[in-house]
């Protein structure tokens, strides 16, 4: 049980740092003013430092609003910065009540891969958003015009603008590294309840019954009950990451439904048949 679940876990952050470039992360430029053309610069100037471990990035121009970035990302993506319309215009009228957030968006989806985006894609997202806003509040210093308000001159010289997150995962995903194992770990019990159930209830057949009868008695029932336990795991699967979402950013089809299905049903049968031969050897 300990090699399987290790085995699991381990295949899946097998080399993930040597894979990030090979993601892409989204820039959206719905503000088209002078905040947006020195955010889209600023982040997609990364691309000219490449690193193993860095993603790259992309200016998406088809993307005409907030909500259509999220349901792209959502869908299909593994996170964008998107500077917010009318972005330029709210720093140049900045009045009483000027929110520097409003000026750009950071958008995570921790369902893609869940290692993968905790450990790298959301800091890219988050250093590149930072540094950004760092960079473009140090330009804005030297050009700064006092405001109608007293009251902003330190809040447009220090953080002219600044940036908010969020996740458009469908759940919260801070357990999802294990999801995988726990899952297997919560068949393997059900497992073990079933043939503890089963030796403490027919110990006696088994004494008088013929040996190949017993062997084929074990391998039908471990093996329904193992596509049974099996079918749930694929199923809360489906539920915990949407349809949309698979580890390899895949879209959930039936096909791979079933695959994960009877994946997880030839393991649980495997643990199954060794946990029969463990118990079959203690007393009832």
């Amino acid at each position: 049980m300990y090699w399987i679940a290790g085995s699991i876990i381990y295949g899946a952050v097998y080399k993930r740092s040597d894979m990030t470039h090979h993601a892409t992360l989204e820039v959206v430029d719905l503000d088209g003013g002078p905040v947006g053309r020195a955010v889209a610069d600023s982040i997609l100037q990364l691309n000219s430092r490449p690193s193993d471990k860095s993603p790259r990035w992309r200016l998406r121009t088809d993307l005409p609003t907030l909500a259509a970035t999220r349901e792209w990302v959502r869908l299909h993506g593994w996170g964008a910065i998107v500077i917010n319309q009318g972005a330029s215009q709210r720093l140049q009228d900045a009045a009483a009540g000027y929110s520097p957030q409003n000026a750009v968006t950071v958008i995570n989806n921790t369902g893609r891969h869940p290692v993968t985006s905790i450990s790298y894609l959301e800091p890219a997202l988050t250093q590149a958003a930072t540094a950004a806003v760092h960079q473009f509040a140090l330009a804005h210093l030297a050009q700064l015009q006092a405001p109608a308000d007293p009251l902003l001159l330190p809040t447009l010289a220090l953080r002219p603008i600044a940036f908010t997150s969020e996740d458009v995962g469908p759940f919260s995903f801070a357990l999802a590294p294990i999801i995988c194992v726990f899952g297997f770990l919560v068949g393997t019990l059900m497992m073990v309840e079933a043939l503890i159930e089963w030796k403490m209830t027919t110990f006696l057949l088994f004494r008088r019954a013929k040996h190949w009868h017993v062997w084929a008695a074990v391998a039908v029932v471990i093996t329904a009950w193992a596509l049974f336990v099996a079918m749930h795991s694929a199923l809360a699967v489906s539920a915990f990451l949407g349809p949309g979402y698979t580890a390899l950013a895949l879209p959930y089809t039936v096909g791979r439904f079933f695959s994960l299905w009877f994946t997880t049903a030839a393991v649980l049968a495997a643990i199954g048949v060794w946990l029969f031969n463990w118990y079959l050897v203690l007393a009832p």
